[in-house]
């Protein structure tokens, strides 16, 4: 299915549905919108007029939801669908909106540059997964990448809900597996083979029944997948090639039994072996 979202021309998302039996075609929200009229400085002609409204408080591609976020933007197998689509209208509950690969347009006038230099890398950009930009920060194309996957990939889709928890490596599969060929790297139970030290470095977030083990098994202990919602350490990534910045630790081993055929899906059972100081407080 993950290819059908990739290779599409343009999706069409009815975000404000909650489901199949769900209309789409909402009321929009009362917009604050008017016209000032202008003295005109020339004698004897009319006043000028300026037309204005209020932007809505939307959601937007890097801010955390509110409380205009729509039933789908919220959902785990949609936030898939939205990372491997390349063009998406989207309607929402306030209005309808617009999601490409170098900008999201709205009908109240807000707009936002996926490629300004002002902003992280695009974390829905995937046609040719991202665009670099290790000029501005020094690191190699596949250490952005790295980066990319742990702070704007995971830390978000797992904030997202799932029906059945047991689908959260199964509805980033496609993702993934795209992501693999970019790095050409070992997918193992959501975290990459070649980064694995720092992929391990996520903490479970939010709340306390976030932070609790399940009672189903969702992945191996070592992955974020088998918690709720997770984040990782933001240091500066510049620091992790730096002559003083060595590692202690060092893997041994890495395994994981699958439950199916897709080696991006399901797992069942899983262990990473490692080897470092240990530390005594």
């Amino acid at each position: 299915m993950s290819d059908v979202y990739q290779n599409a021309v343009l999706a069409i998302a009815t975000s404000c549905s909650a489901g199949g039996t769900d209309g789409f075609l909402k009321r929009k929200f009362n917009m604050i919108t008017g016209t000032a009229y202008l003295p005109n400085e020339l004698p004897g002609q009319p006043p000028d007029s300026i037309g204005f409204k209020r932007s809505l408080p939307h959601e937007e591609l890097f801010n955390v939801k509110n409380e205009f976020n729509d039933s789908l933007t919220n959902r785990a197998w949609a936030f898939q669908e939205r990372l491997l689509t390349c063009r998406m209208v989207r309607f929402s509950n306030c209005e309808l909106q617009w999601e490409c690969n170098t900008l999201e347009q709205c009908e109240c006038g807000s707009r936002i540059d996926v490629y300004n230099p002002s902003y992280f890398i695009h974390p829905y950009y995937t046609q040719d997964w991202v665009q670099p930009s290790n000029q501005q920060s020094g690191l190699s194309y596949t250490a952005e990448l790295y980066n990319q996957w742990t702070i704007h990939i995971v830390a978000r889709y797992t904030t997202m809900l799932l029906t059945h928890p047991r689908d959260k490596l199964p509805a980033l599969s496609g993702v993934a597996s795209r992501f693999s060929r970019a790095v050409n790297d070992e997918y193992i139970a959501g975290l990459w083979k070649k980064d694995i030290l720092k992929q391990l470095l996520w903490s479970s977030d939010g709340g306390d029944e976030y932070k609790a083990p399940p009672q189903e098994y969702h992945g191996p202990s070592f992955s974020w997948a088998s918690v709720g919602c997770v984040s990782y350490v933001k240091i500066n990534q510049s620091l992790w090639s730096a002559p003083r910045c060595q590692w202690k630790t060092t893997l041994v081993s890495a395994s994981y039994v699958l439950e199916g055929e897709d080696s991006f899906g399901r797992v069942v059972d899983g262990k990473v072996v490692l080897t470092g100081q240990s530390y005594k407080p």
